[in-house]
């Protein structure tokens, strides 16, 4: 029997650690009989089909970041022919498995659009989805934000999911829903869920983990940083920006203080509702909602912060200033500069 497995995410579910782990190992599910496609465009090799398929079915490519960060959007034309060429060439295998958390991010008739190309050479599609609660969603993707695109902390919306999944039952009629906190208690985590569903053997499989985050003083040192700093400006990149890849100072879980979460509480709790009549409780976050107290900076969380601003000096200033803001009794005002002094 033809069939794709369509994964449709959603974002912060270890979707890069079950498209990593999928194209590790490719090998041994072309023996199970299912094909998982790298697409490849100017020497870049793409396990996540978010762009690919958001290239293709797209209206509105030309500010989709991860086209930008790849710096492919002067070539939007070309690059769209070769992924549509080798999305074709996919659906030649009669056992297809594509993974993009940024699908539902297509409107209604993109969706449709890419459905009947899926089913065009008679595969049946089955599409599968992890969700994850609202609150515990909207901290995750925040600090995703913040450290992959130029978010601040300024102004805090609640992403609505719910509205997806609604688009995603027209477009698609029965999509499988698994609740990511249930999945994540599954003994090889969600890359064992998706495994299991796929009805392959999990010790045959070698689970690649991938953890992206950033802890809650590194999102708010970064979300400083982006106020004037940001990655992408103009939708191009910002060749005065921060550095791309900072490195995450503590290990503390991102949360909303008590005055933050205040400001979106009342949409959070419409969205909760409306999760619970589309999936039932399970997709619900439990109250009251966790948050975080103030914190402190000790001074070996400074020395990395005063570490890459020696390396980046445009961003100096401002990291003085975040440090200052919150330092804690162990360092006065005048030891950033003198320390900074010691690295050159």
């Amino acid at each position: 029997m033809k069939k794709i497995i369509l994964h449709v995410g959603f974002n912060k579910t270890a979707t890069t650690s079950i498209q990593d782990s999928l194209e590790k190992n490719r090998d041994q599910l072309l023996t199970e009989g299912f094909h998982y496609p790298i697409f490849e465009v100017e020497n870049n090799f793409i396990s996540n089909h978010s762009l690919p398929f958001y290239t293709i079915f797209s209206g509105n490519v030309n500010t989709y970041r991860d086209l930008i960060r790849l710096d492919l959007t002067t070539s939007v034309l070309k690059v769209k022919k070769i992924f549509e060429k080798q999305l074709d060439n996919s659906l030649d295998f009669e056992k297809v498995i594509f993974s993009g958390e940024h699908i539902p991010l297509l409107t209604k008739s993109e969706l449709l659009t890419l459905k009947k190309r899926l089913l065009s050479k008679g595969h049946q599609l089955e599409v599968l989805c992890y969700v994850r609660k609202p609150y515990s969603y909207l901290c995750s993707e925040m600090q995703q934000q913040i450290k992959a695109s130029d978010n601040t902390l300024e102004s805090i919306s609640v992403p609505i999911k719910s509205n997806q999944v609604f688009k995603l039952n027209e477009v698609f009629g029965d999509v499988k829903y698994l609740s990511f906190e249930k999945e994540c208690k599954h003994v090889g985590g969600p890359v064992g869920s998706f495994i299991s569903y796929l009805d392959i053997d999990e010790k045959k499989f070698k689970i690649i983990y991938k953890n992206e985050g950033v802890g809650n003083i590194t999102s708010r040192f970064i979300a400083h940083l982006n106020k004037r700093h940001p990655v992408i400006i103009n939708n191009k990149l910002n060749p005065k920006g921060r550095p791309r890849n900072i490195s995450n100072f503590d290990s503390n879980k991102f949360k909303l203080t008590p005055r933050e979460l205040s400001t979106i509480v009342e949409t959070l709790d419409v969205e909760n509702a409306k999760m619970g009549q589309l999936l039932g409780d399970t997709f619900m976050d439990l109250k009251p909602y966790e948050t975080i107290d103030k914190f402190k900076l000790s001074k070996e969380e400074a020395k990395k912060m005063l570490k890459l601003a020696f390396n980046s000096p445009l961003l100096t200033t401002d990291i003085i200033d975040f440090i200052l803001k919150y330092k804690d009794e162990s360092f006065n005002k005048n030891w950033p500069e003198k320390y900074l002094k010691t690295l050159g």
